[in-house]
Protein backbone atom coordinates (compact mmCIF):
# COMPACT_ATOMS: atom_id res chain seq x y z
CA UNK A 1 0.00 0.00 0.00
CA UNK A 2 1.06 3.14 -0.73
CA UNK A 3 -0.18 6.49 0.15
CA UNK A 4 -1.28 6.01 4.04
CA UNK A 5 -2.62 9.46 5.34
CA UNK A 6 -3.10 10.43 9.13
CA UNK A 7 -4.29 7.29 10.96
CA UNK A 8 -4.58 6.20 14.36
CA UNK A 9 -2.54 2.62 14.84
CA UNK A 10 -5.32 1.01 17.38
CA UNK A 11 -7.87 1.22 13.81
CA UNK A 12 -5.35 0.14 11.60
CA UNK A 13 -7.17 -2.85 9.52
CA UNK A 14 -5.14 -6.04 8.41
CA UNK A 15 -5.59 -8.68 6.26
CA UNK A 16 -5.16 -11.98 7.71
CA UNK A 17 -4.63 -15.02 4.62
CA UNK A 18 -2.37 -17.41 3.87
CA UNK A 19 -0.25 -16.63 0.28
CA UNK A 20 0.88 -18.86 -1.89
CA UNK A 21 3.88 -17.88 -4.20
CA UNK A 22 1.99 -18.51 -7.06
CA UNK A 23 -0.16 -14.89 -6.21
CA UNK A 24 2.82 -12.96 -8.12
CA UNK A 25 2.97 -15.47 -11.20
CA UNK A 26 1.09 -14.29 -13.85
CA UNK A 27 1.20 -17.17 -15.62
CA UNK A 28 -0.49 -18.86 -12.60
CA UNK A 29 -4.68 -19.36 -12.15
CA UNK A 30 -3.72 -18.20 -8.72
CA UNK A 31 -2.39 -14.92 -9.75
CA UNK A 32 -3.16 -12.30 -7.48
CA UNK A 33 -5.60 -14.51 -5.65
CA UNK A 34 -6.14 -15.76 -2.13
CA UNK A 35 -8.23 -19.23 -0.52
CA UNK A 36 -9.58 -18.29 2.35
CA UNK A 37 -12.44 -21.36 4.01
CA UNK A 38 -12.43 -23.38 0.68
CA UNK A 39 -13.51 -19.92 -0.93
CA UNK A 40 -11.12 -18.13 -3.81
CA UNK A 41 -11.19 -14.30 -3.47
CA UNK A 42 -9.22 -11.30 -5.52
CA UNK A 43 -6.47 -9.93 -3.56
CA UNK A 44 -4.15 -7.60 -5.05
CA UNK A 45 -2.17 -4.21 -4.27
CA UNK A 46 -4.73 -2.65 -6.47
CA UNK A 47 -7.75 -3.99 -5.17
CA UNK A 48 -6.45 -2.98 -1.43
CA UNK A 49 -5.36 0.33 -2.36
CA UNK A 50 -8.89 0.42 -4.09
CA UNK A 51 -10.54 -0.58 -0.77
CA UNK A 52 -8.36 2.19 1.24
CA UNK A 53 -9.26 4.83 -1.72
CA UNK A 54 -5.54 5.35 -2.06
CA UNK A 55 -3.73 5.92 -5.75
CA UNK A 56 -2.75 2.66 -7.00
CA UNK A 57 0.61 2.68 -7.15
CA UNK A 58 2.52 -0.47 -6.52
CA UNK A 59 6.57 0.19 -5.26
CA UNK A 60 8.36 -3.03 -6.02
CA UNK A 61 11.12 -4.37 -3.78
CA UNK A 62 13.88 -2.94 -5.07
CA UNK A 63 12.12 0.53 -4.66
CA UNK A 64 11.43 0.08 -1.36
CA UNK A 65 13.86 1.93 1.55
CA UNK A 66 13.87 1.83 4.97
CA UNK A 67 12.91 5.47 5.34
CA UNK A 68 10.05 4.79 2.90
CA UNK A 69 9.28 2.07 5.08
CA UNK A 70 9.25 3.87 8.58
CA UNK A 71 7.41 7.06 6.90
CA UNK A 72 4.79 4.80 5.50
CA UNK A 73 4.23 2.84 8.69
CA UNK A 74 4.40 5.21 11.44
CA UNK A 75 5.59 8.63 9.76
CA UNK A 76 1.87 9.92 9.82
CA UNK A 77 0.54 7.95 12.95
CA UNK A 78 -1.28 10.48 15.08
CA UNK A 79 0.58 10.89 18.68
CA UNK A 80 -3.12 11.45 20.85
CA UNK A 81 -6.60 9.91 20.62
CA UNK A 82 -9.04 11.92 18.91
CA UNK A 83 -11.33 13.75 20.92
CA UNK A 84 -15.05 14.89 19.91
CA UNK A 85 -14.08 17.82 17.27
CA UNK A 86 -10.52 17.88 18.24
CA UNK A 87 -8.11 16.65 15.35
CA UNK A 88 -4.36 16.63 16.56
CA UNK A 89 -1.56 17.24 14.65
CA UNK A 90 0.23 14.28 13.22
CA UNK A 91 4.04 13.38 14.75
CA UNK A 92 6.39 15.52 12.74
CA UNK A 93 8.37 12.84 10.35
CA UNK A 94 11.70 13.82 11.39
CA UNK A 95 10.80 13.28 15.43
CA UNK A 96 9.61 9.74 14.52
CA UNK A 97 12.81 8.94 12.56
CA UNK A 98 15.01 10.56 15.23
CA UNK A 99 13.45 8.24 18.19
CA UNK A 100 13.85 5.20 16.14
CA UNK A 101 17.82 6.10 15.62
CA UNK A 102 18.01 6.87 19.36
CA UNK A 103 16.12 3.40 20.68
CA UNK A 104 18.69 1.75 18.31
CA UNK A 105 21.80 3.31 19.08
CA UNK A 106 21.09 2.60 22.87
CA UNK A 107 19.99 -0.40 21.92
CA UNK A 108 23.63 -1.29 20.19
CA UNK A 109 25.50 0.52 22.96
CA UNK A 110 23.79 -1.90 26.13
CA UNK A 111 24.67 -4.65 23.50
CA UNK A 112 28.08 -3.60 23.29
CA UNK A 113 28.51 -2.73 26.99
CA UNK A 114 27.21 -6.31 28.24
CA UNK A 115 29.75 -7.57 25.27
CA UNK A 116 32.85 -5.86 26.95
CA UNK A 117 31.39 -6.94 30.07
CA UNK A 118 31.36 -10.67 29.52
CA UNK A 119 34.87 -10.08 28.19
CA UNK A 120 36.31 -8.79 30.89
CA UNK A 121 34.99 -11.44 33.11
CA UNK A 122 36.42 -13.87 30.66
CA UNK A 123 39.61 -12.90 30.69
CA UNK A 124 39.58 -12.29 34.49
CA UNK A 125 38.74 -16.00 34.73
CA UNK A 126 41.17 -17.30 32.40
CA UNK A 127 43.83 -15.48 34.85
CA UNK A 128 42.47 -16.81 37.79
CA UNK A 129 42.49 -20.47 36.44
CA UNK A 130 45.99 -19.61 34.98
CA UNK A 131 47.31 -18.69 38.41
CA UNK A 132 45.36 -21.77 40.18
CA UNK A 133 47.24 -24.51 37.48
CA UNK A 134 50.55 -23.19 38.24
CA UNK A 135 50.34 -23.36 42.14
CA UNK A 136 48.95 -27.27 42.09
CA UNK A 137 52.14 -29.33 42.75
CA UNK A 138 53.20 -31.93 39.95
CA UNK A 139 51.88 -35.65 40.69
CA UNK A 140 54.13 -38.36 41.06
CA UNK A 141 54.12 -39.32 37.81
CA UNK A 142 54.96 -35.25 36.62
CA UNK A 143 51.48 -34.89 34.97
CA UNK A 144 49.77 -31.95 36.67
CA UNK A 145 46.58 -32.39 39.12
CA UNK A 146 43.80 -30.74 37.16
CA UNK A 147 42.06 -28.81 40.27
CA UNK A 148 37.93 -28.75 39.92
CA UNK A 149 36.49 -25.29 39.74
CA UNK A 150 32.75 -25.29 41.11
CA UNK A 151 30.74 -22.09 39.89
CA UNK A 152 27.54 -20.80 41.24
CA UNK A 153 25.34 -18.11 39.59
CA UNK A 154 22.11 -16.06 40.42
CA UNK A 155 19.79 -18.47 39.30
CA UNK A 156 22.20 -21.10 41.00
CA UNK A 157 22.79 -20.10 44.95
CA UNK A 158 24.96 -21.86 46.96
CA UNK A 159 23.36 -24.74 48.64
CA UNK A 160 21.53 -25.08 45.04
CA UNK A 161 22.80 -27.23 41.92
CA UNK A 162 26.11 -26.05 41.36
CA UNK A 163 27.96 -26.13 37.70
CA UNK A 164 31.28 -27.29 37.86
CA UNK A 165 33.95 -26.98 35.53
CA UNK A 166 37.01 -28.98 34.69
CA UNK A 167 40.28 -26.93 34.65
Amino acid sequence: MSNIGPHWPQLVREFICNVLEEITDPASPMFHKVKLRGHVFKFSPTLINKYYGFRDEVATEATLKLGDIIEELIGKALSVWPTKGNQPEPVPEGEVAGMLLRVYEEELLRVETEIQAKTVIASELKSKIHALKSRVPPAANGSTVNPVLVATTSANPPGDETSTFHV
